[in-house]
């Protein structure tokens, strides 16, 4: 269930209405979130982030951690494949020299 309540007064938007209407859909669809009977499209995700909701409010604590575990695994992976370039780079720099 997409936490909309909190979002919206947070954000200072002032019901479901302003908030479908920000988002050019109906008022319906925003109170099916809410009641969690439907969940956003990957499109509409995106503009909730854009007008400043919280992975939390979108898909609730439990997954906005994994989500943020998964980036930072992802994350470690990238700068470890970076320094083994860039360490052989050296080592290479390094032999090719001593080989000569």
């Amino acid at each position: 269930m997409v936490n909309i309540k909190g979002f919206i007064s947070r954000v200072g938007i002032k019901n479901h209405k302003e908030l479908a209407e920000r988002l050019g859909i109906k008022k319906g669809t925003i109170d099916s979130w809410s009641s969690g009977e439907r969940f956003p499209t990957h499109e509409m995700e995106e503009k909730l982030f854009r007008i400043g909701m919280t992975l939390e409010e979108l898909f609730g604590r439990e997954i906005a951690d994994i989500v943020r575990a998964q980036l930072l695994t992802e994350q470690a992976k990238d700068a470890d494949a970076a320094f083994e370039r860039k360490a052989n780079f050296f080592l290479n720099k390094i032999f090719s020299k001593i080989d000569k």
